[in-house]
């Protein structure tokens, strides 16, 4: 089983000790290596927040070490998808992670800030 336990209410998964999502109300977030074991959790958690009648979503990426290229185009899918629906998204990231946001064009859909 991937759930490693629960925070705050909500199911915490862990994959191989390498990545953890976490799903909190309005806010996603995700620490470790974000490699390709972990995509359809990711999809999951970005479904979850979709769904959510908050005009406010935040994405905490700060603590991630490595994110595959996968994980930049459903993120650029579910910023829009909160923006259809008038939402809007605050991306939270370090500054490795930064650099993928900014490569890909995210930085320009969403509301992101680089915390170091």
């Amino acid at each position: 089983d991937k759930f490693a336990g629960v925070r705050g209410g909500q199911p915490q998964m862990q994959l191989e000790d390498r990545v953890e999502l976490r799903v909190d109300e309005n806010k996603l977030t995700a620490s470790g290596h974000l490699g390709p074991d972990g995509i359809p959790h990711f999809t999951e958690a970005f479904k979850q927040l979709i769904g959510s009648s908050h005009q406010m979503v935040e994405v905490d990426l700060c603590d991630v070490t490595y994110m595959s290229s996968s994980y930049l185009g459903l993120l650029s899918a579910a910023i829009i998808d909160i923006q259809k629906r008038g939402g809007n998204v605050l991306v939270k990231a370090s500054r490795q992670v930064m650099r993928l946001l900014k490569l890909a064009g995210i930085d320009k859909l969403g509301i992101v800030e680089r915390v170091d």
